[in-house]
């Protein structure tokens, strides 16, 4: 019989919904501030460390700047291994890159111009295995 972490004995793997955890209960929206890669970006969301999270983001552009470029970072702050997102003035952008991360790994983001707000959350699994 498998234990799985957070629930009882025999109890199958479970997906529940958590904000980020840059976020809070009563401003849930993450300012992004960051505008390069080497200040490592904004992070708004640290996994949980014995879970999968699979993160769901909103990325708006709130600015006055047209077309701000957001640049996701799963784990690593490189330039090359940031996903490039385009955002227009007043529009927002959803990223679901459906890759989940565990062991504590980071999500960060930062933009080319300021302006950009994040908002969303992650769907986290419980298994035996994370």
């Amino acid at each position: 019989m498998t234990t799985f972490i957070g629930r009882g004995p025999g109890t199958s793997p479970t997906t529940d919904f958590f904000p980020f955890s840059a976020a809070l209960a009563s401003s849930p929206v993450i300012n992004i501030a960051a505008t390069s890669a080497t200040a490592g970006g904004t992070t708004i969301h640290v996994a949980d460390a014995r879970a999968y999270d699979i993160p769901i983001i909103y990325v708006a552009n709130v600015g006055s700047t047209s077309n701000v470029v957001a640049f996701l970072q799963m784990g690593s702050t490189a330039t090359t291994q940031s996903i490039p997102i385009t955002i227009a003035t007043s529009s927002y952008a959803i990223i679901q890159p459906g890759t989940p991360i565990s062991g504590s790994g980071t999500i960060g983001i930062w933009c080319s111009a300021s302006g950009v707000v994040a908002y969303g959350g992650v769907t986290r699994t419980y298994t035996a295995s994370a």
